[in-house]
């Protein structure tokens, strides 16, 4: 007995579709390619000697984002404290449409960061964001898939940010 990788061309890329066991490949009547292999998987690529496992990005969850940083007690203290309230403003505005439309655009993606700096620069010296904040907006980020870099000050690095 041995294990076979299930191997069909889909757009181009030879993809393992199926692993099966079999006693003898050559009594096994396929359309596809077998191929022996203890290490392939389904979803596997295939490059004629190798299998590899693609890379999956996942998108950004804004939605999740919105909900999760305006559930946050942090980002609520500091929200009430700016003096800052344009900004503080276009951040509630962007979340607040995001979840209703269930939809962000790259202008306001592109706000968010400009929009959040000014929040926490109008945030007196001691309502300022501590390091335990910091750390769980990082949190929020990284489990949406949002690659916004929050810094130890609390304020979000200026980068090009994929929607």
């Amino acid at each position: 007995m041995a294990r076979y990788a299930v191997v069909n061309n889909v757009s181009g890329v030879d993809k393992v579709i199926n692993v099966i066991v079999l006693e003898n490949a050559a009594n096994y009547a396929t359309p596809f390619t077998l191929v022996q292999s203890d290490v392939a998987n389904i979803g596997d690529i295939y490059d004629g000697t190798n299998f590899t496992t693609p890379v999956i990005i996942q998108p950004p969850d804004w939605i999740a984002f919105g909900l999760g940083i305006f559930s946050n007690q942090a980002f609520n203290r500091i929200a009430n404290t700016s003096g800052n309230k344009v900004a503080v403003g276009t951040l509630i505005s962007i979340g607040t449409s995001v979840v209703n439309t269930e939809q962000i655009t790259e202008t306001a993606i592109a706000a968010i960061p400009t929009a959040w700096n000014g929040m926490i620069d109008g945030t007196p010296q001691d309502s300022r964001p501590v390091a335990e904040d910091v750390t769980g907006w990082r949190a929020v980020a990284s489990a949406c898939n949002v690659d916004f870099i929050f810094e130890d000050d609390g304020k979000i690095a200026i980068q090009a940010v994929a929607a």
